[in-house]
């Protein structure tokens, strides 16, 4: 079940996020930016009656038709169920509801897993990000075009 993360969620979410990411760890300063931002939601990923496996934070800037996924985490020990599709299938729900036209995010280049994933859910590599997670440790940038949404 995905649910909405609020400010009392914090510690959860940081230990997610320290458990998930050896290197480029968001601070809690960050993480609560992201929580009070109204253009911003955040995300625990829980199964039945146990504490949180994972966390998503999604960016909806106002002057972009796109949602952009800051981040995706699946805890360690929980990886390889499906769970980060489930997550992705979410984010995308959110932004044909706010009327998206399309998901962007960035990935480690050196991240196969997560690129295997991306790619199977039909994000399209658009570019190699030089350096954009330090010296010598290069990203890509993904994008996934959404269909056109009926005005209401």
């Amino acid at each position: 079940m995905i649910r909405s993360a609020a400010i009392n969620n914090l510690p959860v979410l940081m230990d997610i996020e320290h458990r998930c990411f050896l290197r480029d760890q968001f601070s809690e300063a960050l993480y609560t930016g992201f929580l009070l931002r109204p253009d911003c939601e955040v995300y625990l990923y829980h199964l039945a009656g146990k504490q949180p496996i994972g966390s998503m934070v999604l960016l909806f800037p106002a002057e972009m038709a796109a949602c952009h996924v800051i981040s995706v985490a699946v805890l360690p020990e929980h990886q390889g169920h499906g769970f980060g599709q489930e997550l992705m299938a979410w984010a995308e729900a959110r932004a044909l509801a706010k009327q998206c036209r399309q998901l962007q995010l960035e990935v480690r280049r050196n991240n196969r897993r997560a690129r295997a994933i991306y790619e199977a859910l039909d994000y399209k590599r658009i570019r190699v990000l030089k350096d954009y997670y330090g010296k010598g440790v290069d990203g890509i940038l993904y994008i996934k075009s959404l269909p056109e949404c009926p005005a209401l």
